[in-house]
């Protein structure tokens, strides 16, 4: 059952229930006790924040709940100032680039990272150089704090390159 917090305005969307097999889930359906909770809040002019398994429907609900948002609602997607009224955000390029195909120009996708940039450039602060070393300083770091055996220091200092190399290629592939 979806939960609608009043104050908070957040409904959370249970674990989805597993289709059998072989059965293609339905192309059209009627909407979920959750989804007409999402759209009945969306029609009303407080913020709604959605929570949910990976597999329960978000993009589609997010899709549909587009249309349910009173014209008189909407904005237009400003990216100078950020008006809009949907913002959807996401874990990964891809997806954002995905979802954006499929919404409203009312609609914002935006990956997490990509809006915590945004909103620490509209703070005026220069974001710097990415530092390629902080993997290391980080690891160097952990190795040196604490109370650590010589021999649990050498340990770790042994694995050091392959760490910092692992992390460092993680980043690259994303």
């Amino acid at each position: 059952m979806a939960a609608l917090d009043r104050d908070l305005s957040t409904v959370i969307i249970p674990k989805p229930k597993l289709v059998p097999s072989g059965l293609d889930a339905p192309s059209h359906h009627e909407p979920t006790e959750e989804q007409s909770t999402i759209y009945t809040a969306g029609r009303g002019p407080a913020n709604l924040m959605l929570t949910a398994y990976a597999g329960t429907g978000k993009s589609h609900t997010l899709e549909e709940l587009q249309h349910h948002v009173p014209e008189r609602l909407r904005t237009t997607v400003r990216e100078r100032n950020g008006d809009y009224s949907i913002l959807y955000l996401v874990f990964n390029r891809k997806n954002a680039d995905e979802a954006a195909d499929k919404m409203l120009s009312t609609t914002a996708c935006r990956t997490f990272n990509g809006m915590g940039h945004r909103i620490w450039a509209a703070t005026g602060r220069s974001l710097g150089k990415p530092d390629a070393r902080k993997p290391g300083t980080i690891l160097r770091e952990y190795i040196n704090e604490g109370k650590r055996t010589r021999g649990e220091r050498d340990a770790l200092w042994a694995a050091y390159d392959q760490v910092v190399s692992g992390v460092n290629l993680a980043k690259a592939l994303g």
